[in-house]
């Protein structure tokens, strides 16, 4: 998330390094390059960008807690910008209430770079998203009040009526049994 925000700037201060021009050549470890990877070519990209790191974060806040439709969109790394999730064929069907070949529904839906076919949001459940949803309005509100650095990043404490279920569970201990073959009957 931080990426796609950083390249979707204006002017963008990461570049999206599949989108640039480059040439294919075999890299340090054998494998073949994939993106532009001229370290010398990149040095400075993203200096005519002149927000600061305050305003960074409340753009971010903003961005994410408000601007995004997640039930439309998709981030993407690689594109360096929003896709649509028809775009992406990560759809949802309102009135069918069907949901295409990716699961999500209207939570987060990031593009694994590398992997296109991957979504990095898909392991946060209902719950999970809309906690850390609710916790990226509330930086967003802190900020736009003027709270402080410090308030906008205290530990999330759960709503009254809710169960935190993110604890770690019990180990269990392994059970020896026999089996059939070490049972002697008589």
């Amino acid at each position: 998330m931080i990426l796609n925000f950083l390249q979707t700037r204006d002017p963008p201060i990461l570049p999206a390094l599949h989108q640039m021009p480059f040439q294919k050549h075999i890299t340090s470890t054998g494998f073949e390059s994939t993106f532009a990877d001229d370290l010398a070519e990149l040095r400075g990209y993203g200096t005519a960008n002149k927000e600061t790191l305050g305003q960074l974060l409340f753009h971010f806040f903003r961005r994410y807690g408000y601007e995004i439709d997640n039930e439309q969109s998709v981030i993407s790394v690689r594109h360096g910008r929003l896709l649509s999730r028809k775009e992406k064929g990560w759809w949802k069907d309102p009135e069918e209430k069907k949901i295409g070949p990716k699961e999500g529904g209207d939570r987060l839906c990031v593009e694994e770079p590398f992997n296109t076919e991957r979504n990095l949001g898909n392991t946060a459940d209902p719950w999970s998203w809309r906690g850390i949803h609710e916790e990226i309005r509330a930086a967003f509100r802190k900020l736009k009040d003027g709270k402080s650095l410090n308030e906008c990043c205290e530990q999330y404490v759960f709503p009254v009526g809710e169960k935190a279920t993110t604890h770690k569970p019990p180990p269990t201990r392994p059970v020896l049994i026999q089996s059939i073959s070490q049972v002697r009957t008589h």
